[in-house]
């Protein structure tokens, strides 16, 4: 039995190697996944700022990328991952990069800093916790879990759904999976905070949940 995604790998190869006849193959297949792509993340763009996306695309996976792609996922889920993150850095690049929302300056340097953690570094609460004690601060998980309470008490629909995607187009996972891992730890702490509020915030995230799973479906 040969090895999974041995044909795309071969592929991947050849184009590398600098066949045509492979590079003509690649187009043909890929083509029309990598515009829709494009086109989901660039929605308010015209159509020749969609082209411009598409034939850097292109040429970053002609010149270097497919040199890069070692099979260890399908070319299809590779090619979608590089093409989001082509598109995010274009939107970036025209509109800036996000600045903070201007409420997290009236919350304390805690919980501005668990907000650059998790919700644009992305590390789950443990992570949280260790980083936060390489820098000098002793914080416990339940305290963590308050913070992004509160946090979550200032955000909109619109920023989770934003830092979600750029979260899943910088490391290629899923949102919905970090988010599972987090809602997993915060039952495991329901002991410390049995109180209705945290209840309430348990089931916020719940509901949050099911919207970015319909959202991303």
């Amino acid at each position: 039995m040969g090895r999974p995604h041995s044909r795309d790998l071969a592929l991947a190869q050849e184009v590398a190697s600098g066949s045509r006849e492979a590079w003509a193959q690649f187009v043909h297949r890929y083509s029309g996944l990598i515009f829709s792509v494009i086109r989901r993340y660039l929605f308010k763009e015209d159509e020749d700022e969609l082209r411009n996306v598409y034939v850097r695309v292109l040429e970053d996976l002609y010149t270097r990328r497919l040199a890069e792609y070692d099979a260890s996922s399908s070319l299809s889920t590779w090619i979608v991952t590089i093409t989001r993150s082509r598109s995010l850095d274009f939107l970036r690049n025209r509109y800036g990069r996000r600045s903070a929302p201007r409420w997290l300056e009236g919350l304390g340097s805690q919980a501005q800093r668990v907000y650059t953690l998790h919700s644009i570094e992305g590390l789950s609460v443990p992570e949280i916790v260790r980083r936060l004690a390489g820098e000098g601060r002793s914080v416990s998980e339940a305290a963590v879990v308050d913070n992004l309470h509160e946090i979550g008490t200032h955000m909109t629909q619109s920023l989770r759904k934003r830092l979600a995607l750029d979260l899943q187009a910088r490391n290629g996972v899923s949102p919905l999976e970090s988010l599972h891992e987090e809602l997993k730890r915060a039952q495991e702490l329901t002991s410390e905070h049995s109180n209705p509020e945290y209840a309430f915030f348990l089931r916020e995230q719940e509901e949050n949940l099911r919207k970015l799973r319909t959202y991303i479906n």
